[in-house]
């Protein structure tokens, strides 16, 4: 219940904010919440995307890579693909199996896909400061080390997150753009475990790359 609360107050947060600012189009223009931004109102939005943080005080990195749709320059949403760029290596663990050693190795992974909305909060012609949210569904997947020295399966367990964060943009050309975020991932649909080893701060940065405008600088003809 908790949880679609914050989720309901963020949503009318940008909501408010998207109704209470002035139309723009001047990309030498600078405002707060604009409801536009730019002369095209929807562009293809195509983004790498690297996230880290900690997992039981290890240091972790997770790939992404976000597909979506940019709605008057200031709106963006999507579906977000992501998992570790490098499995975890918990050592000297007691598991209870008959067939591990003791004390036994660990090897964890984790995947899981996004649904994205991102709202700008402040815009100018080179930077950028917006409130991205997500919600994400995947699984996280433990091996052991058996007593012939092979990997095996130990459990998969679902985790459901929310990501709340706060993103930087600057646009070195005008379809690429380095970006940074920091934010708070928040876990549920899992066990206590999971959820005291992933409920941590995480940052993340990316390059966001125009496609429409990428077209445009490659192909467009001088008229």
């Amino acid at each position: 219940m908790r949880l679609r609360f914050i989720i309901f107050v963020i949503f009318l947060s940008f909501l408010n904010a998207g109704f209470t600012n002035n139309v723009i189009n001047s990309d030498s223009t600078r405002t707060l919440f604009p409801q536009s931004y730019g002369e095209k109102k929807w562009k293809v939005l195509f983004g790498l995307d690297a996230r880290r943080s900690f997992y039981k005080k290890q240091k972790i990195k997770i790939n992404g890579l976000r597909l979506g749709a940019e709605f008057r320059g200031v709106h963006r949403f999507g579906l977000g693909f992501y998992a570790l760029s490098k499995q975890i290596s918990i050592k000297n663990v007691t598991i209870d199996q008959v067939d591990a050693q003791s004390p036994t190795n660990l090897i964890v992974d984790v995947n899981f896909t996004t649904l994205f909305y991102e709202r700008v909060f402040y815009k100018s012609k080179k930077w950028e400061v917006s409130f991205p949210l997500y919600l994400g569904s995947g699984q996280l997947k433990t091996q052991y080390l058996n007593n012939l020295g092979n990997y095996k399966l130990l459990d998969k367990t679902p985790v459901s997150a929310l990501g709340i964060s706060v993103g930087g943009k600057y646009y070195v050309l005008p379809w690429l753009a380095p970006r940074v975020a920091l934010g708070y991932r928040l876990t549920y649909n899992t066990n206590n475990e999971i959820s005291k080893a992933f409920n941590k701060p995480f940052y993340a940065f990316g390059v966001s790359v125009g496609i429409g405008e990428l077209y445009k600088s490659v192909f467009k003809k001088e008229s």
